[in-house]
């Protein structure tokens, strides 16, 4: 006691939590103890106690909250296995945190099962209770306006509660529709969040000794995703080390293969007595959200929007069909998402395809889930769904949303704020006005008939995903806290009193440098206590500098400096012990994979598993139009970090000798980063043989047309241009006649949009009436290396990529 008290005054509040945290099993035992004590139980009763059944802890706890006494049977329903182990005390304890899990898990959770509200009680749990009583003064005319509500929101809520976790199969629509369901699953949250790790265990997570192996056949997911994509499953401990090491190439992380660097100390710490498997099957997927233990009222909310969704689509389909044409590019039905344009599968399901039941399953159970399969938006009004889980931590902030430009943010805030809450008064979104002023761009609302003609031509030049991706506000410096409570959505809240910030990666690593210029010892305290990451469109991120992503993840789930008015005694143990990381669930969305975010994915230890869609890409060798030769060639490299110079070294001595000379006009030289384009630049300017001209995501309007215009009339003879250039703008570049890819696009489909712009004679090989021309005397090269397997598969195919990183030869011909 009188070291728990010391902890506590230590440092104003900081000393205290790393104290906490250094502790270990003793400090535990102190605070469980301590619980009992202002819970008015003596320690030798809860000795005594100590043998019995946990769910009696639970039994009346917290009548005011949105779960009941159900969600405790089923947070000790997920430790059960843990003490029936023989893990004595440590079990026990887990089955407490378990209990206290499962009345504590209120709110929004991934809009699936928590009620909405706060869910404050004032039960006799010893860790229940949400951050919401940790608000600040400020917010009790909020709560206040909330409590008139209740009699609203109850009337749902206590029907979910009265029938329980148990109660799933009664849930209907508004109007007394919707699909029958099965028994629900076993809750998830609770199970996850009440799980105390062994110090084994944890040195297993945290020493990055593991292996992805394919996840046996499951329904639903085996063919979700298509037949060239199967789901794998994160393995740790011994029985991964083997597999492991059997590349160095995947181990590096270029393909998606398993970590080895940690491996050492995993050993050290015991991990190889006994293999540490996380999640050995892909989760059950039931067709409906009872079924998930979701709260009737976020089920009615999915309804009620999906139903709308489809029948606007539906009407908007009907009037075209008479119309006697297809709707208007322009239209809001023709922009509004594929998946939301048609009904559930069939009536006793709640998703609208496969796709979506299978993630939905996936995240349900809150293992990291590694996505490269987003499609990419063809429309400007694509949204995706949002979640938002609460629970206690050292902060409020549950749920972090990493989003590049504020027209994703936009859609996306949007799309959580249908399925979280009826606006039904006029301040059910706090905050919308200002949302909308300033994740909207007022330019972009402008009708298509008042543009001029030549902007029109060029607004129709560019590619429908580009259109999509950038209509509306393209900022990409934007923090946004959401503050979720029972009859309310607040925008714009305080990032300490939030319970999800949406934000750029700039703006918190912004941030991030602020603080910590203001006063070096200061912590981000605010990220302290998230629990899910969610990082949407990785794929556009890759174009920023992701050098930020690496700041904001290394910034998670740190001990914070300062208390912030939370209760320690209430903060869960695996938070005090630092091993609030191991309990986060991370979700990667992106187009592609790549190796950013497979290394991001590395990083990740969840306890609850992880899983990841593996993709077979067929390639675009066959949306190539001019029959022209193709010549892939082949450089060796040790290692990633060695591959820029030796590809460098590569082309300077093989390379740019033979097409120095050759070349008269109309060469354009691709190259994926801005580094390798600073560095050839240089090295063209130091030959005095040679003009060129140069474009670059930096380059000025003016700079970009006397470029273009210069290179096209044939004043330059090669023209520099980077991939960040041409997925920001997607230039139509004329005049080129030889193209050199330095590396292989990111994106593979710019590889066959940059050689469809070959052209002979002034004709574009890919234009009106070239029908596919043969071009004898152009040519294609591109380089690559046994580290761009990733990028290479996306333009030759995954067949051909092994084929040509395994093969003899270093030359590879297509036509």
């Amino acid at each position: 006691m009188d070291e728990l008290s010391r902890a506590r005054r230590g440092g104003g509040g900081g000393g205290g939590l790393a104290a906490a945290g250094r502790g270990g099993a003793s400090l535990r035992a102190q605070l469980q103890r301590l619980r009992q004590e202002q819970l008015g139980a003596s320690s030798d009763e809860d000795e005594d106690e100590g043998e019995e059944d946990d769910g009696e802890e639970s039994s009346g706890s917290d009548d005011g909250g949105s779960l009941g006494g159900a969600d405790g049977v089923d947070g000790l329903n997920g430790v059960e296995d843990e003490e029936e182990g023989g893990k004595g005390a440590r079990g026990r304890a887990a089955g407490r945190t378990g209990a206290a899990a499962g009345v504590a898990a209120n709110g929004l959770a991934k809009a699936k099962n928590r009620g909405g509200g706060s869910g404050s009680g004032e039960g006799d749990d010893d860790a229940s209770g949400s951050d919401s009583e940790a608000e600040s003064e400020g917010d009790a005319d909020e709560d206040a306006h909330d409590e008139g509500e209740e009699g609203e929101d109850n009337d749902s809520e206590e029907g979910a509660d009265a029938a329980g976790r148990d109660g799933g199969a009664e849930s209907r629509s508004a109007g007394g529709v919707g699909p029958p369901t099965a028994a629900p699953l076993p809750d998830s949250w609770a199970a996850h969040v009440g799980r105390e790790l062994s110090d084994m265990e944890a040195a297993a997570l945290e020493g990055g000794r593991f292996e992805y192996r394919d996840a046996p056949p499951a329904e639903v997911h085996s063919t979700a995703w298509g037949a060239d994509a199967r789901w794998q499953l994160r393995m740790y401990g011994a029985a991964s080390a083997a597999g492991g090491r059997r590349r160095r190439k995947a181990d590096a992380g270029v393909d998606s293969g398993g970590s080895g660097g940690g491996g050492a100390a995993a050993a050290a710490n015991g991990a190889d007595e006994s293999s540490v498997v996380a999640l050995t099957a892909l989760p059950p997927a039931p067709p409906t959200l009872p079924e998930y233990c979701v709260k009737e009222r976020l089920v009615t909310r999915w309804r009620e929007v999906h139903q709308e969704e489809a029948a606007t689509a539906a009407e908007a389909t009907a009037g075209a069909s008479e119309a006697g044409a297809g709707p208007p590019a322009s239209s809001s039905a023709a922009s509004a998402p594929a998946a939301a344009q048609r009904p559930p599968q069939r009536p006793d399901c709640d998703f609208v395809s496969p796709a979506q039941r299978s993630l939905f399953s996936l995240l349900n159970s809150y293992a990291d889930v590694h996505l490269p399969a987003r499609p990419y938006p063809t429309s400007v009004d694509k949204e995706g769904p949002g979640g938002t889980p609460r629970d206690q931590g050292f902060t409020r902030p549950k749920v972090l949303l990493l989003l590049p430009q504020r027209n994703f943010a936009f859609r996306a805030v949007r799309r959580l704020v249908a399925l979280a809450i009826r606006e039904t008064r006029s301040d059910s979104v706090q905050g919308k006005e200002r949302f909308v002023e300033q994740f909207t761009d007022p330019e972009d609302a402008q009708d298509e008939e008042a543009l001029d003609a030549a902007t029109r031509a060029r607004l129709a030049s560019k590619p429908a995903e580009h259109r999509a991706m950038f209509a509306g506000n393209l900022d990409d410096h934007f923090r946004l806290g959401i503050k979720v409570t029972k009859g309310a959505i607040r925008l714009f809240a305080d990032l300490y009193q939030s319970d999800i910030i949406v934000a750029s990666p700039l703006a918190l690593a912004t941030k991030l440098a602020e603080d910590k210029a203001a006063d070096p010892h200061s912590a981000p305290d605010f990220l302290s206590s998230i629990e899910v990451l969610v990082l949407d469109r990785i794929d556009v991120m890759t174009m920023q500098n992701w050098a930020h992503v690496e700041t904001v993840v290394a910034a998670l789930n740190r001990l914070p400096r300062q208390q912030h008015g939370v209760d320690i005694m209430r903060v869960r143990d695996w938070y005090l012990a630092g091993r609030a990381g191991l309990y986060r669930q991370t979700v990667l969305l992106s187009s592609f994979a790549g190796p950013d975010a497979n290394a991001l994915a590395r990083g990740a230890a969840n306890a609850a598993g992880a899983a990841r869609l593996a993709l077979s890409p067929r390639g675009v060798l066959g949306a190539v139009v001019p029959a022209v030769r193709q010549l892939f060639e082949r450089f060796p490299a040790a290692s990633p970090a060695a591959a820029a110079d030796a590809r460098f070294e590569f082309f300077s001595r093989a390379i740019w000798p033979r097409l120095k000379d050759s070349v008269t006009r109309g060469m354009l030289l691709f190259v994926p980063t801005y580094f390798d384009f600073l560095r050839i630049r240089n090295a063209l300017k130091q030959d005095d043989s040679l003009e060129f001209a140069a474009i670059s995501e930096y380059s000025s309007n003016a700079e970009v047309t006397r470029a273009r215009a210069r290179f096209f009339h044939g004043q330059r003879r090669l023209l520099l241009y980077t991939e960040r250039a041409h997925f920001y703008h997607r230039y139509r570049i004329r005049g080129i006649k030889d193209i050199l890819f330095y590396g292989l696009p990111e994106h593979g489909h710019y590889y066959s949009e940059l050689v469809n712009l070959l052209e002979e004679g002034g004709g574009a090989a890919g234009g009106a009436g070239s029908g596919g021309s043969s071009l004898p005397h152009a040519t294609v090269t591109a380089l690559f290396c046994p580290w761009d397997v990733l990028a290479l598969e996306r333009v030759v195919g995954s067949s051909r990529a092994r084929s040509m990183l395994r093969g003899e030869s270093g030359t590879y011909m297509f036509c």
